[in-house]
């Protein structure tokens, strides 16, 4: 087996053409240009001219994209192939969901300590409880895993006799019941587990914590920009509802096909079947939404960062609502 390693230093414009003279390379056939995207060299003999971005590809020479942009309703006096709303050096053009720093970090504060997460079949695991923030504001409760493995876990019943004197002087005893968690070791087969998110989190939150679906109202799909559409592409959310609000959640595929994850089970592949069954019931009132709406981005260096999330004070959190409910990010 053969292997070629590049060592390369480019320098580009703020649009994302390369400097002449400003490269450097010690091998050929490099595929990755401006922002780490793939070039297409099939398009252009132009090295870099032309770069895919996956939802889009884009001309670094022009400063544009070459189809326009789904959130174009929200900039009516900016073109729709537009880069990055024409600011480049102010601006990422990127797709996000709740509010972030600069990196792509969702804003989180805690909420006490982590506690054990029961799931089903006396099983669970440790989460850290605590809240994040719409486009609007609104905090929206969430559970960030702390420890991915699953436990095991019993309830154990107690009985304790309490004795006493009624008002008479009389003795007297009575009985007090208390039920109290009991963990186990790791289970077995942690492979088959994937708790670092659920369905709703999945699609939602990007897999980056716990998200409750009984947490996630229709004015929270409002505020996260989610529009009901009867044309399903990749990236739709396909959500089952009843009386009582969402119940599970799955994400369409480029082939039609769409990723489903039922709590900390693996994340399964399946045709949409518009119907799910779960905690003993059957939900057939299915929805499908697309997403239409862009990050509130903070500028912040307060909290720490880590795997995706910024974890900052209470106080820190309160002044970021405050910003994004005023309009002030």
């Amino acid at each position: 087996m053969n292997f070629s390693v590049h060592n390369i230093v480019l320098d580009y414009h703020p649009f994302g053409s390369t400097m002449p003279g400003r490269k450097f390379s010690s091998g050929d056939g490099y595929r990755f240009g401006f922002n780490g995207m793939e070039k297409e060299s099939d398009i252009t003999d132009v090295d870099g001219g032309h770069l895919d971005f996956g939802a889009r590809l884009y001309d670094s020479r022009l400063g544009r994209w070459l189809a326009t942009d789904k959130f174009e309703k929200m900039y009516p006096s900016i073109s729709p192939y537009s880069f990055a709303l024409n600011s480049p050096i102010k601006f990422i053009d990127e797709a996000g969901n709740w509010v972030t720093d600069n990196d792509g970090n969702v804003i989180f504060v805690k909420d006490g300590p982590p506690q054990f997460a029961k799931q089903t079949k006396n099983t669970g695991f440790y989460v850290q409880h605590g809240y994040i923030l719409t486009n609007k504001g609104t905090k929206v409760a969430v559970e960030l895993v702390t420890n991915k493995k699953v436990y095991s876990y019993v309830i154990e019943t107690k009985i304790e006799i309490i004795h006493g004197v009624d008002e008479l002087g009389f003795p007297t005893s009575h009985e007090v019941t208390t039920k109290e968690i009991v963990i186990g070791d790791p289970v077995p087969n942690q492979e088959s587990y994937d708790t670092k998110s659920n369905c709703t989190g999945t699609c939602m939150v990007d897999g980056k914590f716990v998200l409750g679906s009984n947490y996630v109202s229709e004015s929270v799909l409002k505020e996260e920009g989610w529009d009901e559409t009867e044309k399903p592409k990749e990236g739709t959310m396909g959500v089952y509802v009843d009386k009582e609000g969402i119940q599970h959640v799955e994400k369409y595929n480029g082939d039609g096909t769409v990723d489903s994850k039922s709590g900390y089970e693996l994340k399964t592949t399946s045709e949409p079947e518009k119907n799910w069954s779960g905690g003993g019931k059957v939900y057939d009132s299915y929805k499908t939404y697309d997403r239409n709406e862009i990050d509130k981005k903070v500028s912040t260096d307060k909290g720490n960062p880590n795997n995706g999330v910024r974890t900052v004070s209470r106080k820190q959190f309160k002044k970021t609502q405050k910003n994004v409910q005023n309009g002030k990010i």
